[in-house]
């Protein structure tokens, strides 16, 4: 049974054989810092097929400060939670999507920094058969402030200009997290299966179920990185308690609601090539008018 899934599941995203990338988002109560993901993608991000965003509101006001990304954000496939329960169901409907054979997931708490070039990405993937394209690695990470540790760069080689190679469970901390909802590009068909079988109804515990499912990845599996990661990902509070995520507790969702809500935005301009050494890092933030 499971082998013949597999096969559906191959047949199903090879029929259509292209290189268009979908970008699957998750947001609960940030509608400023969803904001602010969507304006660096729209800036930095280029060979993107459909964006979708899957997104919950604990009251009325967060819904609305929803409404206004919207409104700006026009173009982007907005599909509103009921409850936890259907956060499966939509996360399957945008992922299943025949126009498109890879995908990226994503949090609202992460910044694009830099341009990234998609199709070229695919490209380099599909020749090097390798398992994921991370975009949140570089030279630059040496540290991965989650497990609060050093971690180094593991040993690689250049496949492309400015593009490496190496082999995943060789690295340490961030570098050895194959299974990944911030920012990695992958080939829908090497996940579907696995993620999908996997019992999660929120983003955290998508992640912690993947995370576990990583035992049945190859272990001479290759990921790519670029020189430069090209994304943030900054920790400024804290939205679910299903796993004690470090975080700064900066500004709360409510904080950063009323700032909204009298028409400022976050300042993405200081992130642009920030020297990051580790994906997540603590940052303040400068608020703008939108």
């Amino acid at each position: 049974m499971f082998f013949l899934a597999e096969l559906l599941i191959n047949f199903f995203f090879r029929k259509n054989f292209n290189q268009k990338t979908d970008l699957i988002v998750f947001s609960y109560d940030r509608p400023i810092q969803l904001y602010a993901f969507l304006e660096s993608v729209e800036k930095y991000v280029l060979g993107l097929n459909n964006i979708y965003i899957i997104y919950r509101s604990s009251d009325l006001e967060f819904d609305q400060g929803y409404d206004c990304v919207k409104h700006d954000f026009s173009n982007v496939i907005f599909c509103k939670q009921k409850n936890k329960s259907d956060f499966k169901h939509w996360t399957a409907k945008a992922f299943f999507q025949k126009d498109s054979n890879n995908v990226i997931f994503a949090v609202d708490d992460i910044i694009i920094k830099d341009f990234i070039d998609l199709k070229k990405c695919v490209c380099v993937l599909i020749e090097n058969k390798a398992y994921g394209f991370y975009l949140r690695l570089g030279k630059n990470i040496t540290e991965s402030y989650s497990c609060n540790i050093i971690t180094g760069i593991p040993q690689h080689e250049e496949v492309a200009p400015g593009i490496f190679k190496y082999r995943i469970f060789s690295g340490a901390g961030d570098w050895c997290y194959p299974n990944t909802v911030d920012m990695t590009l992958y080939r829908k068909k090497d996940i579907a299966l696995k993620l999908f079988l996997m019992p999660w109804d929120t983003p955290n515990s998508l992640e912690a179920a993947w995370s576990k499912g990583a035992r049945f990845i190859n272990k001479s599996s290759y990921g790519l990185f670029l020189e430069e990661s090209k994304i943030i990902n900054i920790p400024a509070n804290l939205v679910q308690n299903e796993q004690l995520n470090r975080y700064s507790e900066s500004i709360s969702t409510k904080e950063l609601l009323l700032l909204f809500q009298a028409s400022k935005k976050i300042n993405i301009e200081p992130f642009f090539k920030i020297k990051n050494k580790s994906p997540h890092m603590e940052c303040k933030f400068d608020f703008i008018n939108r």
